[in-house]
C-alpha cells in the first residue's frame, strides 16, 4: 500500500506541475504566494498567536478555575472583535482563554464575563444542537495547519457539546462526527466559566515534534445579536475559513501515537408486520462491531466494522415528490458520516446544497431506491494525510436482499494540497456484484483553486463505465464564485452525457448542459433596525445534447432583509419554462402531456431568530401557469421552545395543485418533540403523516449517553400503509442497543 501511495503522490506532483508553472505568473502579479507557506513561515508576525504551557497533572473538569494548575497559564484577554452587529469595534463583554495542557490533553479555562449575569441565555441540551439560541463559546483547531481542514467545538453555560469536521474551510461540516471530550460549565455571579478537555488521541496531527496548530475563538451573546472573534473578525470570511486564524504554539512531544478502540454493540429487538388478516413476527435480535478504530500514524487512521446495524439512525423526513426526477436524500448513518468529508468531489466552492451530481453518494450503500434496508456484512475504511496526500479508501460488503444482490463497493479518494488554499484530486468509485459482468466503476479528477481570497475556482471531469454501454459517458463542469461581506458574483458549467452512470453515486438527470449564473449585492444601509439587505439575480439554463432548451428558470430577483434582531425575511419572483418531452404522470390518474409550458412563481417567507421562543419558519408561494395550472404552496415549521427541556417542532407543507387534466392537494407533517432529562438523557419523538401516500409514521427514540462516546438507545417504530398499493399493513417494531467501547 506504501509503494502504492508513493507511486499516487509521484502522479499527482507530476500533475500539478503545470498549475505550478501558472502560479509563478499569478505570483509576479501578487495574486497568489507562489509557494505553500511552511509552518514557520505561516506563523508570520501580524498574525495572533496564543501559547499552550505544559502542567503536570490535570484539571477537573467541573468549571472551576481556582486549581492551582491552571495559575501558570497566562490569559487571552485581548483582541475579542465584534464581527456582528459592528464590525471590528472591541466586543462588549470581556473574554478570558487559558490554554494548558500535559501528555494526553489539552485544556481550555473559558470565563465569559458578563455585567448582566442574570441575562445569560443557556437552554439547550441536546449534543450537536447548533446552540444558536444560547451563549456560547467556541474552538477551532487546524492542527495540520494547513489551512483548510479543522476540528470545531462549541459549548454553552450548561455544558453541552457540539463537535464536527470541517473539510475545506466548511465546504462540509460533518456535525456526526462524535468522540470522547469533556466540558464542565456554571454560570457564575460575573457571567458563565467553561472548561473543556480535548485528549491529543481524539486529534489528528503532523508527526513531528514540535506542533503548530492553527486556532480561533468565537463568542455568541444572542441576547445582543453579538459576535465576537478573537482572529477571524473579517465579514467577508466565516468561522470555519481557517486559513484566517491565528496561530497555537508551545506544544511539545504530545503523545499522539498509536490507538485502538474496539467497540462492539448488542441489540435486542422485535418486529411485527400486520397485513389485513395476517401477521408475521421477526426477532430482531443481534450482536456485531460498531467500529474498530486503529491510529496507523498520528495523521492517519483505519476502521472497521461487522454485521453493521443502523438502528437508532433518525428517519428520513417524508417528501412528495412533484417533479420528474429522484429527490436527494442527505446521508445520516454514523459510520458513513465520520469522515465524509474526504470523499467530497469537484467544486469546492458549490455551497447552494444543491446535488445536480456527486460522485460518491453513501446511501447508495445498504439502502435501496426505496430506502428499505439491505443488510451490510462489513466494511473497511482508511482516511487521513500520508505523504503528502488526503486520502480516503472505503470497501463495503452487502448481503443479498430481495432483487438486489449482494454488492461489493468500493471508494478510492485522494487529494494533494497546492499552493496556499488550493487542491487537485482524484476519485474511483467500483460497485461489483458476483454475476457475471454486474458492476460499474467512475473515474475522477478535479481542481479547486483559490485566488484573491475570496475568489474561488474548480472543475472535474468524470467517466463511468458500465458493461452494456460503450459511449456518452462522461461528466465535467467548471465552477467560479467570488463572495464577499458586499459581493456574489457566480457562474458555472455542468455537462452530463446520456449513459452517465455512477450507480455509487447520485445524478438528477442525463444528457444535459447547464449553466448558472449570478449576481448579487449585500448592502448595510445604516438603518438601526436593518442590519444588510441581499438582493440578487440569476439564471438556470439547462439544454440536451443537441442544444435543444429543456428549462430556464430565471430568478428575476431575490430580495433579503437580514434585521438587526436576526429575524430574516425573503422575497422571490422566478420566471419558469419547461420542456416534457414525453408524457409525465404527476399522479395516479393524472398525466401531463409533452410539450413546453411556462410560468412564473412569486414567494415569500420569514425565519424568526432561533432564540426566539416561537421560532423556525414560514413560506408561501403561488406558481402561476404550473404544467398551464397552477400551483398554491404552504410551509409552516414553527419551533416552540416550552423550556430548557422541552421543544416541539410542526413541519408542515401543503401543495394545493389546479392543471387542467385534474386537481389535487398533498399534505405532509414532520413534527417533533424533544424532551431532554439532561445532557446525557434526552428524547425524541417523530410524527409524520404523507396523505399522498396514506403513510403515518411515528418513531421514539431514548439516548442515554452513559459515558462520553458510548450509548444506550430505545427505539419504537411504527409505519402504517393505507395506500392500498401492498394492503393496507402496520409494521411495529421495537429495539434496545448498547455500545461499549474499549481502549487500548
Amino acid at each position: 500500500m506504501i509503494l502504492l501511495l508513493d507511486q499516487l503522490a509521484l502522479i499527482l506532483g507530476e500533475a500539478t506541475r503545470p498549475l505550478k508553472r501558472f502560479s509563478f505568473t499569478l505570483a509576479l502579479l501578487g495574486i497568489v504566494p507562489l509557494t505553500t507557506p511552511t509552518q514557520a513561515q505561516q506563523t508570520h508576525n501580524d498574525a495572533k498567536v496564543v501559547e499552550s504551557l505544559r502542567v503536570d497533572g490535570s484539571p477537573k473538569i467541573d468549571g472551576n478555575l481556582d486549581e492551582e494548575i491552571w495559575a501558570v497559564a497566562v490569559p487571552v484577554t485581548t483582541g475579542f472583535r465584534q464581527k456582528e452587529p459592528r464590525e471590528g469595534e472591541p466586543a462588549s463583554e470581556k473574554t478570558e482563554v487559558r490554554v494548558i495542557y500535559n501528555d494526553e490533553s489539552i485544556y481550555f479555562g473559558v470565563v465569559c464575563f458578563d455585567s448582566e449575569p442574570s441575562r445569560v441565555i443557556a437552554t439547550e441540551l441536546r449534543r450537536d444542537n447548533d446552540l444558536s439560541s444560547d451563549d456560547s463559546f467556541w474552538i477551532i483547531l487546524d492542527t495540520f495547519h494547513d489551512h483548510r481542514n479543522s476540528f470545531l467545538f462549541k459549548t454553552n453555560p450548561l455544558g453541552t457539546k457540539f463537535d464536527a469536521l470541517v473539510t475545506d474551510e466548511g465546504r462540509d461540516l460533518n456535525q456526526e462526527w462524535d468522540d470522547k471530550w469533556e466540558v464542565g460549565a456554571k454560570i457564575t455571579e460575573f457571567g458563565w466559566v467553561a472548561e473543556i478537555e480535548i485528549p491529543f488521541k481524539m486529534l489528528r496531527v503532523i508527526d513531528r515534534t514540535d506542533q503548530i496548530w492553527g486556532i480561533d475563538f468565537q463568542r455568541v451573546m444572542p441576547r445582543k445579536n453579538e459576535q465576537a472573534f478573537w482572529s477571524n473578525y473579517d465579514r467577508d470570511f466565516k468561522f470555519e475559513d481557517v486559513s484566517q486564524a491565528g496561530h497555537l504554539i508551545g506544544l511539545d512531544n504530545i503523545e499522539t501515537g498509536s490507538r485502538f478502540r474496539v467497540k462492539p454493540f448488542l441489540k435486542v429487538g422485535v418486529a411485527n408486520l400486520s397485513q389485513g388478516e395476517t401477521s408475521e413476527t421477526e426477532n430482531l435480535s443481534d450482536v456485531g462491531l460498531e467500529i474498530l478504530k486503529y491510529r496507523i500514524t498520528p495523521s492517519l487512521s483505519a476502521d472497521f466494522t461487522y454485521n453493521t446495524d443502523f438502528a437508532q439512525t433518525e428517519v428520513d423526513r417524508q417528501v412528495v415528490n412533484l417533479t420528474r426526477f429522484p429527490l436527494f436524500f442527505p446521508e445520516k448513518r454514523e459510520f458513513f458520516l465520520e469522515s465524509a468529508g474526504i470523499f467530497q468531489f469537484g467544486s469546492a466552492v458549490n455551497r447552494r446544497g444543491t446535488a445536480d451530481l456527486k460522485l460518491f453518494h453513501s446511501r447508495r450503500i445498504g439502502l435501496s431506491s426505496r430506502g428499505e434496508v439491505i443488510p451490510i456484512l462489513g466494511g473497511a475504511r482508511v482516511t487521513g494525510k500520508i505523504r503528502g496526500l488526503s486520502l480516503g479508501i472505503l470497501n463495503m460488503q452487502s448481503e443479498d436482499f430481495k432483487e438486489f444482490p449482494g454488492s461489493n463497493f468500493g471508494v478510492i479518494r485522494i487529494k494533494r494540497d497546492i499552493f496556499a488554499r488550493s487542491s487537485i484530486g482524484a476519485m474511483f468509485t467500483n460497485r461489483q456484484s458476483g454475476e457475471e459482468n454486474d458492476f460499474n466503476r467512475v473515474y475522477g479528477f478535479d481542481v479547486n483553486l483559490v485566488f484573491f481570497q475570496n475568489l474561488r475556482v474548480g472543475s472535474f471531469i468524470a467517466k463511468s463505465q458500465t458493461p452494456t454501454i460503450s459511449d456518452r459517458e462522461w461528466a465535467w463542469g467548471t465552477h467560479a464564485l467570488y463572495d464577499t461581506d458586499f459581493w456574489t458574483l457566480e457562474l458555472s458549467r455542468l455537462v452530463i452525457q446520456p449513459n452517465f452512470n455512477p450507480e455509487v453515486g447520485f445524478v438528477t438527470r442525463t444528457d444535459i448542459e447547464k449553466n448558472f449564473g449570478k449576481i448579487g449585492i449585500k448592502p448595510r444601509p445604516g438603518i438601526d433596525f436593518i442590519r444588510q439587505l441581499i438582493l440578487s439575480t440569476r439564471l438556470d439554463y439547462l439544454t440536451d445534447q443537441e442544444n435543444a432548451l429543456q428549462s430556464r428558470n430565471y430568478h428575476f430577483f431575490t430580495f433579503e432583509v437580514i434585521f438587526e434582531s436576526e429575524d430574516v425575511l425573503r422575497i422571490d419572483n422566478h420566471k419558469k419554462l419547461e420542456r416534457l418531452d414525453e408524457v409525465f404522470r404527476i399522479r395516479p390518474g393524472i398525466e401531463i402531456p409533452s410539450g413546453i409550458y411556462r410560468g412564473r412563481d412569486f414567494s415569500i417567507s420569514f425565519n424568526p431568530n432561533p432564540r426566539r421562543k416561537i421560532a423556525g419558519g414560514f413560506s408561501f408561494s403561488r406558481e402561476s401557469g404550473f404544467f398551464n395550472g397552477d400551483r398554491v404552496t404552504l410551509n409552516i415549521s414553527p419551533r416552540v421552545r416550552l423550556s430548557e427541556k422541552l421543544s416541539v417542532e410542526l413541519g408542515y407543507r401543503l401543495d394545493d395543485v389546479s392543471l387542467p387534466h385534474g386537481e389535487f392537494r398533498t399534505s405532509v407533517l414532520n413534527s417533533a418533540i424533544n424532551y431532554s432529562f439532561s445532557n446525557k438523557w434526552l428524547t425524541s419523538t417523530m410524527i409524520q403523516y404523507n396523505n399522498a401516500d396514506s403513510l403515518f409514521n411515528l418513531n421514539f427514540r431514548l439516548n442515554y449517553i452513559f459515558r462520553s462516546g458510548d450509548d444506550f438507545f430505545l427505539v419504537y417504530n411504527e409505519s402504517r400503509d393505507q395506500s392500498g398499493v401492498r394492503g393496507n399493513q402496520t409494521d411495529r417494531s421495537i429495539i434496545a442497543k448498547l455500545t461499549y467501547s474499549f481502549d487500548f
